[in-house]
């Protein structure tokens, strides 16, 4: 009797309980399926993975982890402190929800070039600084100053989606790991995306009502993880994009001086990258971004990759911001929602996704078939309310966002995989910073469509069947994309290794593995290497390129 007392009180009722683990159960058997392989094929991968790469791989881990922990935890509790706590209107709080989308809009591109100009690990240091900032200035019950919280918040997402992937992927291809453990490594931050969201849902939970901190404190929380992030990034390795200007190179090559090692990196030649870029970097910029259309004028695959990822991921912000509405507006009329039980829900169906996914590709399924099959889900579970007579039951529309949710869990990996693939390193956080502007775009739309309606459609209504058709053209362009071989000479990355041909899942030498010449991504890492070491990893020059 206490026992179903307690889960009445922490979960709402029985039935939201046997849900929650119910899902809690299907994330548990997708990841054994995705663990399990036969005891050849364990051996096999085991004896394929460097020694020195289990070490990079936590190290990349453990700080990707504590961000995005602490970027969960800001999520659940935003909408209450600005309009309780800081007394804030609606309008102003879609205003300031939407001019974080427009900076990052206005900031993505040149804050792409300043990473790969500056260094990435300095661009993952300044995203770590901005999100304390943001995370103190929340503290304060001033319209004007959270405006220029969001606006920094828009500059520190665009840091988020490519600072620290791009370290991570440049440092996999310098140190000539094999191309499936960067696969192995975007799944595990999928994975642990979805089991962190949870997390980071129950904290910021406990941290504002039973301890009592109120709306605040899970960002304080935020600002005290953020800081432990910035001293274990302080101690990476540099690294950098190559900006293909005869005039900006011996401004790379001076900043670089003093921060080819590890730990420091802030001495005179980052200062002076630093100066470079704020001052003169104007024509620097332009130069990295006129490659980097060129780059994609010469390989269509580039912004068919950019279109794909801004059609899902700008409809997936959109929605954010309509599942609450629509789960309101269909419930019946005396009936509680335990919104942070939901939340923990779909959370749970993002990891559930990237098992999938994962167990999929262990078996030697083809990342473009699966991703594929991602999008034809994403478009199946927006249409799938609009398949029954109106109006569609709350119970079908959940069961169509949790859908939804396992699509995203598929589709972060998915995408990563495709853009080292893909995307030249030595210009990767500026294009993926460019792919962006469409993102944003897509999110305004979508978010506009969700507060105004269209037509005879409620606001949430309109936003799911536009988020189908953004599915429906993210979808014909991979398809076409996919069947795009790469540029004759293209320098986006060579023929996978021979360590990647040989892996059990044989990944490298599926369709979703496009041959690539990696003689303008690896050289300039190589170059920057002392003669042994490029000695050593000479051999292991041919390999995939990085994702998200």
């Amino acid at each position: 009797m206490a026992l179903s007392a307690a889960i009445v009180a922490l979960f709402g009722s029985a039935g939201w309980a046997q849900l929650f683990f119910g899902l809690v159960l299907l994330c548990v058997i997708t990841s054994a399926l995705k663990r399990s392989e036969s005891a050849d094929g364990a051996a096999s991968r085991a004896a394929a993975v460097p020694a020195k790469f289990v070490g990079f791989q936590r190290q990349y881990l453990a700080v990707m982890g504590i961000v995005m922990l602490a970027d969960w935890l800001q999520g659940p509790y935003i909408y209450d402190l600005y309009t309780e706590t800081h007394g804030l209107t609606d309008a102003q709080y879609s205003s300031l929800f939407l001019s974080g989308f427009l900076s990052s809009a206005i900031f993505g591109t040149p804050v792409g070039v300043l990473v790969d100009t500056i260094g990435r690990r300095r661009g993952c240091m300044l995203y770590c600084v901005l999100e304390i900032v943001i995370n103190a200035l929340e503290h304060a019950p001033s319209y004007n100053m959270l405006l220029v919280g969001r606006f920094l918040g828009g500059i520190s997402t665009s840091l988020l989606g490519c600072a620290f992937e791009s370290w991570m992927v440049s440092k996999h291809k310098a140190e000539g790991y094999p191309a499936h453990l960067l696969d192995q490594t975007f799944t595990i931050v999928s994975v642990s995306n979805g089991v962190l969201a949870v997390i980071g849902g129950l904290l910021a939970n406990a941290l504002e009502k039973p301890l009592g901190l109120g709306p605040i404190g899970p960002f304080q929380a935020a600002i005290a993880l953020t800081s432990v992030a910035l001293v274990l990034v302080s101690s990476w390795d540099e690294n950098y994009g190559e900006v293909e200007s005869a005039e900006a190179a011996p401004r790379q090559r001076r900043g670089r001086k003093s921060s080819s090692g590890g730990g420091g990196g802030s001495g005179e030649g980052g200062v002076a990258a630093v100066v470079g870029v704020l001052t003169g970097g104007v024509s620097s910029m332009m130069a990295s971004m006129s490659a980097a259309a060129a780059a994609m004028a010469r390989d269509p695959r580039l912004w068919m990759l950019g279109l794909v990822q801004a059609f899902f991921e700008g409809s997936m912000f959109g929605w954010v911001s309509q599942w609450v509405p629509a789960l309101f507006a269909l419930k019946q009329k005396d009936d509680e929602l335990p919104i942070g039980v939901i939340f923990a829900c779909l959370m749970l169906c993002i990891s559930t996704g990237a098992n999938l996914f994962a167990a999929a590709q262990s078996r030697g399924a083809s990342v473009r078939t699966l991703m594929s099959m991602t999008l034809t889900l994403s478009f199946g579970s927006m249409c799938l309310p609009f398949l029954v007579p109106y109006p569609p039951s709350f119970t079908l529309v959940l069961m169509a966002f949790c859908g939804f949710e396992a699509a995203c869990g598929a589709f972060m990996p998915g995408m990563g995989v495709l853009r080292a693939e893909i995307i030249p390193s030595s210009m990767q956080s500026t294009i993926m910073t460019a792919y962006r502007l469409p993102l944003n775009a897509v999110v305004v739309g979508v978010t506009q469509l969700g507060k105004t309606g269209a037509g005879s459609w409620k606001g949430w209504e309109a936003a799911c069947l536009a988020s189908a058709t953004f599915f429906a053209l993210a979808l014909a362009l991979h398809l076409v994309g996919s069947s795009l071989p790469p540029p004759a000479g293209s320098s986006a990355d060579a023929a996978p290794t021979k360590a990647a041909k040989a892996t059990p899942t044989k990944r490298a030498k599926s369709p979703a593995a496009p041959a690539r010449s990696s003689s303008s991504s690896a050289k300039p890492q190589s170059a920057r290497k002392s003669p042994a070491k490029r000695a050593a990893a000479s051999p292991a020059r041919s390999r995939k390129s990085k994702a998200d």
